[in-house]
């Protein structure tokens, strides 16, 4: 032992450890605060978009109830539309077949030739406005055999009158709820 003492360090050594320690601990209070406001700014961002999002579904979804809406009230109207047509296609349907059957049953002549001018009448005029292809035919084949094209004999008048009020009646279930476009297909158009 030469007793010779390790130097000892002097308090003033110390203070760059502390700088160093203030500057390591404000450059992370900075990073901290910096990547809080990064932070909060891609919550926000992510919320705003969210909030787009869910604000375009709803718009999506109000613009969807608006054509169904729309769809329904269109439809709506084209029934309200062909309802008088419907109305008068029924009741020339019911004059058509009441005519067709008392011509084919009945033994007044009086009321036979009466039935006669309205059947002709509905054949010539307003069913023409409402008839299906079928119906036409059908009133076709039972003019032609009251017309005496076709050999017929009474039977056979009353069986196409039956089947007449037949097609008339399918006519009329096939065009009940139909729309303009729908009821126009179905029917025979003269020229």
């Amino acid at each position: 032992g030469s007793g010779t003492k390790a130097p000892m360090r002097q308090p003033h050594e110390t203070l760059p450890d502390r700088t160093r320690l203030s500057e390591a601990h404000t450059k992370l209070t900075v990073l901290v605060t910096v990547l809080g406001f990064l932070f909060a700014v891609w919550q926000y961002r992510t919320e705003q978009i969210k909030t787009r999002v869910a604000l375009n579904q709803q718009n999506l979804k109000e613009a969807a109830e608006r054509l169904e809406r729309a769809h329904r009230n269109d439809e709506a109207a084209q029934r309200e539309f062909m309802r008088p047509l419907l109305l008068k296609q029924q009741e020339l349907y019911f004059e058509a077949a009441t005519a067709a059957a008392t011509i084919a049953s009945s033994n007044d002549i009086a009321e036979r030739r009466k039935a006669e001018v309205k059947f002709y009448t509905l054949y010539w005029g307003p069913l023409v406005m409402v008839e299906s292809q079928d119906v036409s035919g059908a009133m076709k084949n039972f003019e032609r055999c009251l017309r005496g094209v076709r050999n017929c004999t009474a039977a056979d008048l009353r069986n196409r009158s039956l089947a007449l009020a037949s097609t008339l009646e399918t006519s009329m279930l096939k065009t009940w709820n139909a729309k303009p476009e729908e009821f126009t297909k179905g029917q025979f158009i003269y020229h």
